[in-house]
């Protein structure tokens, strides 16, 4: 909620030079990573304060397991794929595009760049990166660790949450990572490395952990952040109601692709290709809408299908269609040789794509993202084959077709996965629309504990299909909007909106009884968890308040209230709100807001609780916002709240179109 000037003052601005140094490193095998490793190695010891610790890093047989570690995760993170190029590893060097990333601070909302190096340098600092689909969080963990390696003394552990095994806590399953065949690594020195801050933790994709095991992983992240010291974690994961609560951490984005990055992406492809794609595109990028470039997929798969039929969709669904097109019919940017792979499976254009839209749905509802061997894969698509009716020669021959000859799908070891999750979420919704109980499985998905994990899956809903979203999910939404108590002022219509979709505390805590302070952050302060205790939402809003010469937390605690929501719908039903903000702090400034709830106690919120105050609604409202956005953010001085008007609009466009498909029943019926 704050200003971090810390880093502004920690901009890393590498030199020509230094940046060929690190591409150099990026590529080596051996050579000049391996003499950079061991020094970093060696500097472990120096920045150990545990006699005992100090003394075990300087063993040899540590060393060298460090090091083969080290090895073999900058191997690992070197790698990357991108759907352009299906069943292609590429150099991260050559095919990654960096991103930018910001964050709000200060009383303005105002927004704040930071470097990866910032992220890398920091210390005692944490970060939860928080974004939609595409916009290359995994490969930025992979990235962000490439810079770890290079440039910082910690140890990196990079760490794919839907890997989790949830008879191990999350710390052995870090530690894991660190083992050599049939040798664990010595358990005692990474809880001290741990705890003595000399390891970095990078957490990727919490989204993709089964839900009902979330709150458990969210409480054990907690708990890792309240033990390391000085140490770093950085979460990723998508917008979603519930963001696991982190000590001393920051909430960022990723800044949406600028026109140069889009062409210096562009550029990459066509080195990597050997080909003029990017080069014939970009001229065309102007015309494009803002949406369809904003992220590293979307680009690339314009790259992928505009190689193919030189044209650029409208829609970003087909995008998704054009990609299958391409592969069934063996188009390659790469292999230009013409040549179409025979399918195993024996399955047309039409019975292979139904197959694979209920394979996606299947997965979708077993909450499943990826297969943890190729005999779990079949077993879901014998499954899939129970579900439409489709029926390959064999299941295992349909998989190798989804591997070869059709790769929209790849191995990651033994694991099985699609090249990007968005592909599993596009056919999953192509399932749900084309079913002939549509708008009730749509109605029932919304309603169920499985939405959270199918926000992307109704995007593509909606696009495929905006009639059938509305009557299925925001025409509930807009009679509930009209079912809200009036409300009075600017304050009690954030309040109200965003107490159709959380429910929520507000408290006011004394900072010197409620503080976790880091020496590094003295000045920002987090709430501790003798204060996050005292209620039931681990999700924290927060801004600082000084009242009778005392410094405090205004915070807002808040949970899901059980009714779902998706941000199309929000759209809909809510219009923009802005408000002025504070001009200046006075002494009356919290007074009128002490006085109605209090000190060091959660008190429940309701919508008009505030009408009366005249000093401090900009705080209010600005908590408010930062509770009901989730993850998304929305910068100055607005928030969205419920319009009675537009929820009118939606019930009579819906009803409308009912009125129409009635008449047309009835000519049918004569």
């Amino acid at each position: 909620m704050s200003a971090y000037s810390y880093f502004d003052r920690r901009i890393l601005i590498m030199s020509g030079i230094e940046k060929q140094v690190v591409a150099s490193a990026l590529k080596a095998s051996g050579g000049f990573l391996s003499i950079l490793l061991s020094g970093r190695i060696n500097e472990l010891r120096s920045w150990a304060h545990d006699r005992e610790l100090r003394s075990k890093l300087s063993n040899d047989k540590f060393k060298c397991v460090i090091k083969g570690y080290l090895m073999n995760l900058s191997g690992q993170v070197n790698e990357i794929t991108s759907i352009a190029f299906p069943q292609r590893k590429l150099l991260m060097s050559d095919a990654y595009e960096p991103l930018n990333l910001y964050f709000y601070c200060g009383s303005s909302d105002q927004e704040k760049l930071i470097a990866c190096e910032d992220i890398v340098n920091s210390n005692a600092r944490n970060f939860v990166i928080i974004d939609d689909a595409g916009m290359g969080k995994s490969t930025f963990s992979k990235f962000l660790v490439s810079r770890i390696l290079l440039t910082s003394h910690k140890v990196p552990v990079l760490f794919e949450l839907r890997k989790i095994n949830f008879d191990l806590s999350l710390e052995d399953n870090l530690a894991a990572n660190l083992d050599e065949p049939g040798k664990p690594f010595d358990r005692n020195l990474f809880y001290k490395m741990l705890r003595e801050g000399l390891l970095y933790i990078v957490l990727d994709g919490f989204d993709e952990v089964e839900l009902e095991k979330q709150n458990d992983l969210a409480q054990q992240i907690f708990t890792l952040s309240s033990v390391i010291k000085s140490g770093n974690i950085v979460l990723t994961i998508r917008p979603q109601d519930s963001i696991p609560h982190i000590l001393n951490a920051i909430s960022l984005r990723f800044k949406s692709f600028t026109t140069d990055q889009v062409a210096s992406l562009l550029d990459r492809y066509d080195t990597v290709a050997d080909t003029d794609i990017g080069k014939r595109l970009m001229p065309e990028i102007e015309r494009i809408p803002e949406k369809f470039i904003e992220s590293p997929l979307l680009v690339s798969l314009i790259y992928r299908t505009y190689g193919v039929n030189n044209t650029v969709s409208e829609k970003i669904t087909t995008f998704y269609d054009e990609v299958f097109n391409a592969l069934y019919k063996g188009h390659d940017l790469v292999n230009k040789n013409g040549y179409i792979r025979q399918k195993k499976s024996q399955l047309d254009f039409e019975s292979f794509r139904k197959l694979l839209r209920a394979l996606s749905f299947y997965m979708m509802v077993q909450k499943k993202s990826s297969f943890v061997n190729e005999n779990e894969a079949i077993s879901f698509v014998d499954k899939a084959i129970e579900l439409c009716d489709v029926s390959p020669n064999t299941s295992r021959n349909y998989l190798d077709d989804l591997l070869v000859s059709v790769p929209l799908m790849q191995r990651d070891g033994s694991e099985i996965k699609f090249i990007h999750k968005t592909v599993l979420e596009y056919f999953a919704a192509e399932y749900i629309v084309l079913n002939k109980s549509s708008e009730a499985m749509v109605q029932r998905l919304f309603s169920s504990n499985l939405f959270p994990a199918l926000r992307k899956v109704f995007d593509f809903v909606y696009e495929l299909n905006a009639d059938l979203y509305d009557s299925a999910i925001t025409l509930k939404l807009a009679e509930l909007t009209l079912q809200q108590e009036k409300s009075n002022s600017d304050v009690s219509s954030a309040i109200s909106t965003m107490l159709l979709f959380r429910n929520a505390k507000i408290g006011f805590w004394k900072e010197s009884e409620y503080a976790a302070v880091n020496e590094e952050f003295s000045a920002f302060p987090s709430l501790n968890e003798a204060c996050l205790i005292k209620t039931p939402y681990k999700s924290i809003s927060y801004t600082y308040a000084v009242y009778k010469g005392e410094r405090y937390f205004l915070a807002i605690a808040h949970g899901f209230n059980g009714l779902n929501h998706h941000s199309i719908a929000e759209e809909a039903i809510t219009t923009t709100l802005k408000w002025r903000g504070e001009e200046i702090d006075t002494l009356d400034c919290f007074r009128e807001i002490y006085d109605i709830i209090g000190e060091s106690v959660w008190v429940d919120m309701n919508s008009n609780m505030f009408d009366s105050i005249v000093h401090g609604r900009s705080y209010i409202m600005r908590l408010v916002k930062n509770a009901t956005r989730i993850g998304r953010f929305n910068a100055g001085n607005s928030i969205r709240v419920l319009c009675p008007e537009k929820a009118k609009e939606v019930i009579e466009k819906v009803n409308r179109r009912k009125r129409h498909d009635d008449d047309i029943m009835s000519l049918l019926s004569l």
